[in-house]
């Protein structure tokens, strides 16, 4: 009796207070960290993405893009769920909202949300047929995306007896990208291409030299391109925000430069491609302009040795730290004959010259020929002709202070020693292209918000062709084997137990 007496029937008075502060400092402990953990998340966000999601995965252009939106910018998906590009567009517009509070979101299904779907219709002035797109409203505009514009595809399987299109590349944050950006930026600008001497058309669809994709570029960055010819007493319209001159292949009159020169001197803009190719190897007229200007634009072709392509033109890596081309450093431009584009700003020049910078180049092992043969192959003068670092494009600022927003008197001028490159089909041939083309024409009217060209994301299938044995294997493999094997163990144990 004694020793069971000494035996502890239950814990202690103070043995329960030990372990309920243990457990109640255990708990604020663990809200603790949870707090903190959360604490740094919200200061420091960082997402992953995985397989499908990288359609999804924001640039940096557009996160530029939506860090200046200060007021509520509406947008409205009207889409039919089953639409196959619903569920990427969503998902895409999820990130834009997760970045930017000022974006609202709207989902409008037009199959079941009638009256809704009527008044948007109404309101923007919409065809019946006229469904599955998105509107971005800001300030009293909107920008209207349909679905047939959010894909790139493949029309190669036209001509097979399935007649199958493919949908090969989302083009969705390029597009709601570009939209924001004009929308946030009040002015229309005006870019005027001169016309009269052979150059590019802006509103061709030809394939090698047509400018459509150009001319769409500047509609979805708001800018309006308008022709223009010099001919006679006309002069440059004074609200002529950019003049482009692109592959000329007539001389241009002494007359058309000189008028030129005086719109450059008034402050212009002016972006000039230049093309040996479009004027057969003669001068266009402006190269004695362009020297006032810094800039030597050269009668040779350049190559380069490490980056030539097959069947013609040259890859370009070689980017300087100039804003046009300091976001595409890591991607490539691809040119076409280019010809040398070299500054020529002298050291120790006063403040109000021209400052001429390089763009983009060959590499090292570039060089110049000054004559090509028949079958392509450049021949290089020892007495005409360099070997090296060749400058292909190059950017001149004369009045505006480096680091600070260019004034409406300052002049910006970008040449590039080729112009077929941003034509309709070389212009999505390189990553850069595209990016080039956009961005120059940002830094020429000063827009510093204004995105890159971002590229659609493309989208991947794959596809595994096994034969018929296998398949026949595979299938009994699904059909009996895997839910054979749980079924029989499961007999087993059943009959093990009855015993």
């Amino acid at each position: 009796m004694a020793a069971q007496d000494n035996v502890t029937s239950g814990f202690s008075t103070w043995s329960r207070v030990k372990i309920g502060l243990n457990v109640g400092i255990s708990i604020v402990a663990v809200l603790a960290l949870a707090a903190m953990i959360n604490y740094l998340a919200t200061r420091h966000y960082k997402r992953w993405y995985l397989g499908e999601q990288a359609l999804t995965r924001l640039s940096d252009e557009t996160k530029r893009v939506l860090a200046a939106v200060t007021n509520e910018v509406h947008i409205t998906v009207m889409f039919d769920r089953n639409n196959p590009l619903y569920g990427p567009v969503m998902g895409l517009l999820k990130e834009y909202r997760n970045q930017c509070a000022n974006l609202v979101v709207e989902h409008v299904d037009y199959k079941r949300d009638l009256a809704r779907a009527q008044t948007l219709m109404t309101r923007h002035q919409l065809a019946p047929t006229e469904t599955d797109l998105v509107i971005i409203e800001y300030g009293g505009r909107a920008r209207l995306i349909r679905d047939t514009e959010l894909s790139d595809y493949d029309l190669t399987g036209v001509l097979t007896p399935s007649h199958e299109i493919k949908r090969i590349a989302f083009k969705g944050e390029a597009l709601f990208t570009t939209a924001i950006g004009g929308l946030l930026d009040q002015r229309s600008p005006r870019l005027y291409y001169l016309q009269g001497h052979g150059e590019h058309d802006l509103a061709s669809t030809e394939t090698k030299f047509g400018y459509s994709r150009f001319a769409q570029l500047l509609a979805q960055k708001n800018i309006q391109a308008l022709p223009l010819w010099l001919s006679g007493t006309s002069d440059v319209p004074e609200d002529c925000q950019v003049l482009m001159i692109a592959g000329p292949k007539g001389r241009i009159s002494q007359d058309e430069v000189e008028r030129i020169g005086r719109y450059l001197n008034r402050g212009g803009r002016l972006l000039a491609l230049l093309s040996l190719v479009r004027s057969g190897q003669n001068d266009t007229g402006l190269e004695p302009l362009l020297a006032a200007w810094g800039v030597a634009v050269g009668r040779q072709f350049a190559f380069d040795r490490n980056n030539a392509v097959v069947g013609g033109g040259i890859i370009c890596t070689n980017f300087s730290m100039h804003p046009i081309v300091k976001p595409l450093r890591g991607e490539a431009i691809y040119v076409v004959l280019a010809r040398p584009v070299d500054p020529t700003t002298a050291p120790g020049q006063s403040a109000d010259a021209p400052r001429a910078e390089p763009l983009f180049a060959t590499s090292t092992e570039g060089f110049t020929a000054s004559e090509i043969s028949e079958s392509g192959v450049p021949r290089s003068n020892p007495v005409r002709d360099r070997h090296g670092t060749i400058p292909l494009a190059v950017a001149v600022d004369k009045g505006s202070i480096r680091g600070v927003g260019a004034d409406k008197s300052a002049t910006r001028i970008v040449v590039a020693g080729e112009s077929i490159f941003l034509a309709n089909e070389t212009i999505l041939k390189a990553s850069g292209n595209l990016g080039f083309a956009n961005l120059a024409i940002s830094w020429l009217l000063d827009r510093p918000t204004q995105l890159a060209g971002i590229p659609p994301r493309p989208l991947r299938e794959f596809s595994i062709t096994l034969p018929k044995t296998v398949l026949w294997r595979l299938t009994w493999i699904l059909v009996l084997v895997m839910p054979g094997v749980p079924l029989v163990i499961g007999l087993v144990v059943w009959f093990k137990r009855r015993r």
